[in-house]
């Protein structure tokens, strides 16, 4: 099996791919970065089925034309927080369009894309970019598609999410408690959850078009309160939405940029969300990286 990564050397990649070359089945694993030298755990690999590819999916992608016997792309390639929001829609629609486009006519027929639980119309430009690349790769005649829409993946160290809520509430001891909209719920899973939940698709002799979601059991904004007062000693603050949109717009004007644009309407936007393309959501629960009880 000759298998294609993208957004190998994002903090799901690097995760990833050790996972994927305990499969014996792989006999070759390219990774695509935009850099020359992939950095991380890339150096501490010795592994001779392992080839680094250097490119940009959303420039020429003639790179890829030599890969006519690759059986498998995994997507993961995205921008995920953007000042800018078009950089979205650039990257992780026009961006997978160009991939699956070329990928396919160069004879890959199977296509895994990692999109997003929060995917879908009205919850932000990252889901709407998302949910559009979907309809895109469903709109191709693959062998096989899987579409996994994983939640909110913690524990990777990385500088957003619950991630650096964590941060907050272990370094300086209190927690920003998000109030003013809709009840937000979140269903985190760990990092080595998904990692090797999307190892284990390659086990699976499976044919059509699945969309997954893939989540935690769903966690509460007060149960997040107990759960960073219990761990930390972390005191919730309460942080009133609507307001901080506010000073968030005020200080943009002045080129200070709090979060992303989309970032409220991605946490107040329904989830799950169904489309045009004819295939079932699926939903897998796996276990919750917060230890409630």
């Amino acid at each position: 099996m000759k298998i294609l990564v993208t957004g190998a050397t994002s903090k799901l990649g690097q995760a990833l791919i050790p996972e994927l070359l305990k499969n014996s089945a792989i006999e070759k694993l390219y990774i695509l970065s935009r850099t020359k030298r992939p950095s991380g755990i890339f150096q501490l690999l010795n592994d001779s089925r392992l080839e680094h590819l250097q490119g940009d999916i959303c420039k020429e992608l003639f790179f890829l034309d030599h890969l006519k016997n690759l059986d498998l792309c995994i997507h993961m390639a995205a921008v995920t927080h953007s000042k800018d929001e078009q950089e979205y829609f650039e990257v992780n629609e026009m961006g997978t369009k160009k991939l699956a486009d070329r990928l396919y006519s160069n004879g890959c027929k199977e296509f895994i894309f990692v999109s997003s639980h929060t995917a879908g119309l009205n919850a932000g430009a990252y889901a709407e970019s998302k949910f559009l690349a979907e309809k895109y790769l469903f709109s191709m005649p693959w062998n096989q598609l899987l579409v996994l829409r994983p939640s909110e993946i913690v524990g990777a160290g990385s500088q957003e999410g619950l991630d650096k809520l964590e941060n907050i509430a272990r370094k300086f001891k209190i927690y920003p408690c998000l109030i003013g909209l809709r009840e937000i719920v979140f269903s985190p899973t760990r990092i080595e959850e998904i990692v090797r939940f999307i190892a284990g698709t390659l086990n699976e002799d499976l044919q059509g078009n699945r969309v997954q979601i893939v989540r935690g059991p769903t966690v509460t904004s007060i149960q997040l309160i107990e759960y960073f007062w219990k761990k930390y000693h972390a005191m919730p603050i309460p942080v009133f939405i609507p307001l901080l949109q506010i000073v968030s717009k005020v200080l943009s004007l002045a080129g200070v940029h709090l979060f992303a644009p989309d970032q409220i309407a991605r946490l107040s936007g329904a989830r799950g969300q169904k489309s045009s393309y004819k295939s079932p959501l699926e939903e897998v629960i796996l276990e919750s990286p917060f230890r409630l009880n």
